[in-house]
């Protein structure tokens, strides 16, 4: 779990509602899949000798078997076990099946998120250092052990060093150089980079550095500024950022993009 994904399998027998949920599963950025499967016990079979998954997903009804029926069973390989369906009014045959949570078909990348890692997340914090929820990013504060909120549109840069991410955020909008606070978490800049990235906002400048360019200031060919503090322009992050610069047309290193 160097990069924080969590793995999980799929179970169901309508192979077009097993390539929908793994699609949405994917666009969490945190789960990884191990296999898809059509029956519970084809599924039990792979895993025997093997790395238990941290989540399954299994549909209620499959064609050969009662996958309620094989809830209790499927419970011993995985964290959470998340039953699918398309009915309505199953909650009390999920529990009696020892499932843990239950989704409405079709599955949506919104009640991934919000039913199944929320829950994976209360349950198993400790091994969590970020996460994204509505919009904001949650940060494990290594300072204080707890979680901060945080407006992902508000942070400036994501800095890396020596096994951990630090996380710059803005205060207010005080001009020239805002108010921040920083929260450090053991992370790696990659983990942190794939669940901010989806906003657009945010590019790595160095192997070290990623900036919101929402806030970018001042730049030259080697290096930009943020928030009065500067940033080199190395390798890929160099060309990240003039094709992010020409993309947006934000003109020549005097410009001030920030805001």
């Amino acid at each position: 779990m160097g990069h924080f994904e969590f793995t999980y399998i799929a179970i169901d027998d309508n192979l077009a509602d097993l390539d929908w949920i793994v699609k949405e599963a994917s666009k969490t950025r945190q789960l990884r899949c191990l296999g898809r499967y059509t029956s519970a016990q084809e599924a039990m079979a792979s895993m025997q000798g093997k790395p238990h998954p941290d989540i399954i997903f299994c549909d209620i009804r499959l064609r050969d078997e009662d996958g309620l029926g094989a809830g209790p069973s499927l419970a011993r390989f995985c964290k959470l076990l998340v039953f699918v369906t398309g009915l309505v009014g199953q909650k009390g045959l999920v529990l009696d099946a020892l499932g843990d949570e239950h989704l409405q078909k079709p599955v949506t990348c919104d009640q991934i998120r919000m039913r199944v890692l929320d829950r994976f997340f209360r349950r198993y914090g400790d091994e969590i250092p970020m996460y994204v929820k509505f919009d904001r990013l949650y940060v494990l504060h290594r300072g204080d052990k707890k979680y901060h909120a945080v407006d992902i549109a508000e942070i400036l840069s994501l800095t890396y060093s020596q096994n951990y991410v630090e996380v710059t955020v803005r205060t207010n909008d005080k001009q020239p150089i805002a108010d921040t606070v920083r929260y450090t978490v053991r992370a790696t800049l990659a983990y942190a980079f794939s669940l901010i990235e989806p906003t657009g906002l945010f590019i790595f400048v160095n192997k070290s550095a990623v900036i919101n360019m929402l806030h970018h200031g001042k730049w030259s060919g080697n290096d930009v500024e943020v928030n009065g503090e500067v940033f080199r322009l190395l390798g890929e992050g160099k060309k990240s950022f003039m094709d992010y610069i020409k993309r947006y047309g934000l003109g020549d290193g005097g410009n001030d993009g920030g805001t």
